[in-house]
């Protein structure tokens, strides 16, 4: 179980996982519910407004069940069916919800309805050869996913959309004895039909383009995206009975959305002057324990603005 809330975010996210007695692989049972604010509706040049004035907070709840096949000791693959619906509201917790913007572009594929429901089949892999999975040094990691939605009601919409993440770890030269490495990271995607926009892929941020705010850069139909990152390792000291493996980082991220923001719906077009593609650069420090990678930095873009990150976990 998990839930978090700050003031602009509350969600609960409740998982069930058992393996069913002769069966090679693991049922997962999922459910949630979440509301919050929506980065790529709020920019620094336009903000959108639903006809109240507000500012939108997107509403969402869903339910799934998955089962994670193992195909290889490096390979496993998930099959799910999910269910879920979204809203755009005036308030957190309730609210109105509202298909049109103050302006009255459609915040929603429909244009008509205010909560749009969908049902999806998902297919997710992940293939790995990587040498440690909480501090990795070398070796391969490969996600690979694809989700065929089904608008369900008066939804209207159909589509399919499909993403790889693929990172490789090079081993590399450093100032001590150490383990350096060199990571590659490229992703790519493309939907086909006509996605709403809490599943367009959406470009800057932490796990995107440094430097940019989440979903500041663009917002797309397909994008490319790509990382290089130095790690170089420093040292290592306890803290509370835990090692702590300390790495700096110097990193460059860039991402393109492919000229496809134009092609999405229920995007106003007062956010068509995202730039759509861009780069970002910086450093930081990242702190490898046993429940996993947590990392300090900050990046400066294109357009030479500066931001500061923490994260947990990896980025691929």
């Amino acid at each position: 179980m998990q839930g978090n809330f700050d003031p602009n975010f509350l969600g609960l996210d409740l998982s069930y996982s058992v393996k069913p007695q002769d069966w090679e692989g693991t049922l997962n049972f999922n459910t949630w519910v979440s509301s919050g604010s929506f980065a790529p509706f709020d920019i620094d040049f336009y903000k959108v407004k639903l006809p109240s004035g507000d500012e939108p907070m997107v509403q969402s709840l869903g339910a799934g069940i998955e089962y994670v096949q193992p195909f290889t000791e490096d390979l496993n693959v998930a099959f799910g069916l999910n269910y879920y619906q979204y809203g755009f509201s005036d308030d957190l917790l309730a609210g109105n919800r509202y298909n049109v913007d103050r302006n009255f572009s459609p915040v929603t594929v429909n244009g008509r309805n205010a909560t749009e429901r969908f049902a999806s089949l998902r297919v997710n892999g992940i293939f790995t050869t990587l040498d440690d999975p909480n501090l990795p040094t070398e070796g391969t990691k490969i996600r690979f996913g694809m989700e065929q939605a089904i608008g369900l009601g008066d939804a209207g919409t159909s589509f399919n959309r499909l993403s790889t993440n693929i990172a490789h770890l090079f081993r590399a030269p450093g100032f001590n004895d150490g383990k350096h490495s060199l990571l590659l990271n490229l992703q790519a995607g493309t939907i086909l039909g006509s996605p709403p926009p809490v599943r367009a892929f959406h470009l800057g941020g932490t796990y995107s383009v440094r430097g940019y705010n989440p979903g500041e850069l663009a917002s797309g139909r397909s994008f490319v995206q790509g990382t290089v990152e130095y790690r170089h390792y420093l040292t290592e000291f306890e803290m509370f009975d835990q090692k702590i493996t300390t790495r700096l980082a110097l990193f460059g991220d860039y991402a393109s959305t492919l000229g496809t923001t134009s092609q999405l719906k229920a995007h106003p077009p007062q956010l068509l002057g995202k730039p759509e593609d861009g780069y970002g650069y910086g450093a930081g420090l990242q702190f490898g324990t046993d429940f996993g990678l947590m990392k300090i930095e900050t990046a400066w873009n294109d357009r030479g603005r500066n931001g500061f990150y923490f994260t947990v976990g990896e980025r691929f």
